[in-house]
């Protein structure tokens, strides 16, 4: 009996706690996502997600040193320079996306959420420089920041 009531208190604050986390989440803006594909080598596949207050979440899923889902948070000095670089690169002027003929490079998805205003890029290969920028930092992320493993 005992341990039935430590089993339910158990199941009973998990389920409390993950309520909590999820809408502490849901009063943020997402803002900026990179999604990467597979390619026929070992091409890193991910997911990362930031939102307006900082919060960052990463879903590795291939060839990556994180397998699984991560979190972090970004200084607001972060959060502003990652904002410059996609006006700068002026990403609601871009393409909505850059392809070649060539069959083994990864796709990468970028999608930037401002306002009321979505556009997704779907980057494969002959990428302008000012868009190149903006991936590059998204993915120095990965390595910068620490990550603390949700799932």
């Amino acid at each position: 009996m005992r341990q039935l009531i430590y089993f339910m208190t158990f199941l009973l604050y998990s389920t409390l706690l993950s309520c909590t986390v999820l809408k502490n989440n849901q009063n943020n803006q997402l803002i900026f996502e990179l999604e990467t594909t597979s390619c026929y080598g070992t091409c890193p596949v991910y997911k990362l997600h930031i939102y307006s207050d900082g919060f960052v979440k990463l879903e590795g899923k291939e060839h990556l040193d994180k397998i699984g889902i991560f979190k972090s948070s970004l200084s607001s000095e972060q959060l502003n320079t990652l904002q410059e670089l996609f006006e700068k690169a002026s990403f609601f002027d871009l393409k909505n996306s850059y392809t070649s003929s060539f069959t083994d490079l990864p796709t990468k998805y970028i999608t930037y959420h401002k306002g009321d205003i979505t556009k997704q890029i779907m980057a494969y290969d002959n990428i302008p420089k000012s868009l190149q920028s903006v991936i590059k930092k998204m993915e120095e992320l990965i390595e910068e920041l620490e990550w603390e493993k949700v799932k």
